[in-house]
């Protein structure tokens, strides 16, 4: 016996619609939850709601599986058939790990789950400790960025729907990867978006997506249990190892964000291994606040040079934070990310390293040529070209930063999270972050620069440019270059 349940505190009537078969009427229960049980509807039954007297059947606000896409019936899905192979995973801490972020329509030109884990050697190969998947959450139609989201338990189907994420997550661990996922909880897409009509999820204040998602109303204790549901969900069913909360849908010390907390605290106890939520960006190191300032202004339109993506990079490495890289970043891939959206850069050394490629409305593009979301040559040309990893100048990148990571992962001052341990002092298109016993030295002039220092240095651990000059008290860089030193 199979139980269907469905949150409508408004509705007068709820009925289950199944292939071949007569409606079910739903009974009302507690708090607008509507039940019933049905015989002979296990896992593969599609299914869909109605509320009322409207004959529209809508697919369930909580459905695991959307195989037609988001208008079309939800399934039903049997958790427990997948056959996993990561019982010895014990999980990835957050702090210290470089995190990389892919999308996973345009990582591969496949543009599935399947095809994703073909390249996970690449990613133990570089030496990243955790990926992060941009939303996969299903959306209306086939291909877009994935933060107009409207379902937020069934993974999208293009992409290779359930069991297509959980074997790249699975893959993901057998090779000692972590898997974070980026989830956006504060609204829904503009399209295909059903939970709304059945229960009062959005308020009527609105954000560059639309209205948000309504925390404070008379019904906020059903819409904290969907958010919070949905996150146990991800972390418990598809093994994943933690959640990026995008445009966090509460302040810092809310309701939301306290019940969030305390529950995947109790599920990482259950489980055995350290899950992380990330609420926000970590934007209160000093180096942040001098960044803008040294890469931006003139250069602001204008693409990094090689020189500077590499000094770019060695910052995102050593300041205290959570470094994440953007697919492709890593060999200065050149192809452009191309997709709709007013969201500004989530991380600021991100957006530095990245030297402006991912391309976001109002961040690079003219008025009148922002590509829509379902433009299919827009999805072609956001693909990565992973043939130009055997091009000189992108395999000197990506050689680069396989160093730069294997220092990080050497050295434990430079991947330190303690911001006590890191003091950073700026002038003149230079930088100074002291690292512990390492120090970080930057030079973004156009012509070599002498920077004083107050220590002595040891040996150079790293340079991302010959030619670095030391001396008693300070050293001399070439143009656009950064070195890391041992005190």
């Amino acid at each position: 016996m199979t139980e269907f349940t469905v949150w409508a505190p408004a509705a007068a009537r709820v009925r289950l619609r199944l292939p071949g078969v007569a409606d079910h009427d739903l009974r009302r229960g507690p708090d607008g939850w509507w039940r019933a049980e049905v015989p002979g509807t296990g896992p593969g039954t599609d299914y869909a709601f109605l509320l009322d007297d409207d004959e529209r059947p809508l697919p369930d606000p909580r459905s695991p599986w959307q195989p037609a896409g988001v208008p079309g019936p939800s399934r039903r899905y049997d958790h427990a058939a997948f056959r996993w192979t990561d019982q010895g995973w014990t999980g990835r801490q957050l702090p210290g790990s470089v995190l990389y972020e892919l999308h996973v329509g345009t990582f591969t030109p496949e543009g599935t789950f399947d095809a994703a884990i073909g390249h996970l050697d690449h990613l133990v190969d570089l030496g990243v400790d955790q990926v992060e998947l941009l939303t996969v959450n299903a959306f209306d139609g086939e291909h877009s960025w994935g933060y107009d989201e409207v379902s937020w338990y069934a993974p999208h189907q293009p992409y290779g729907g359930p069991d297509g994420l959980k074997r790249l997550v699975d893959a993901a661990h057998t090779k000692g990867l972590g898997m974070i996922l980026d989830v956006a909880y504060h609204h829904f897409g503009p399209a295909g978006a059903h939970p709304p009509i059945f229960a009062p999820y959005l308020s009527e204040q609105n954000n560059p997506w639309g209205r948000t998602v309504d925390l404070d109303g008379s019904h906020a204790d059903g819409v904290r249990r969907h958010i919070i549901d949905s996150v146990l969900m991800w972390l418990r069913d598809y093994h994943v190892d933690g959640l990026r909360l995008d445009g966090v849908p509460a302040a810092p010390g809310s309701r939301l964000l306290h019940e969030l907390t305390a529950a995947v605290e109790s599920l990482s106890v259950q489980l055995g291994r350290p899950l992380s939520l990330i609420a926000e960006p970590d934007v209160n190191d000093p180096a942040h606040h001098a960044l803008p300032t040294l890469f931006t202004g003139d250069r602001a339109a204008q693409p990094l040079s090689a020189g500077l993506l590499r000094v770019g990079a060695t910052l995102l490495m050593t300041a205290p934070l959570t470094p994440m890289l953007f697919m492709g970043e890593e060999w200065a891939a050149s192809a452009p990310w191309q997709f709709l959206t007013s969201r500004p850069e989530p991380d600021l050394v991100t957006a530095v390293a990245v030297g402006r490629r991912r391309q976001f409305a109002g961040h690079g593009w003219a008025a009148g040529e922002v590509p829509d979301r379902q433009d299919r040559q827009a999805i072609v040309r956001s693909r990565l070209d992973w043939a130009e990893l055997d091009k000189p100048e992108h395999r000197e990148m990506y050689d680069f930063y396989r160093r730069l990571i294997a220092l990080r992962r050497s050295r434990p001052d430079l991947s330190d999270p303690r911001r006590s341990r890191n003091d950073v002092r700026h002038g003149d298109q230079f930088l100074l972050m002291r690292r512990g016993e390492c120090l970080v030295v930057a030079n973004l002039a156009g012509k070599p620069q002498r920077i004083n220092l107050s220590g002595v240095v040891r040996r150079v651990l790293l340079a991302t440019e010959s030619g670095v000059t030391v001396m008693r008290d300070g050293i001399e860089l070439p143009p656009e270059s950064a070195a890391i030193v041992a005190l």
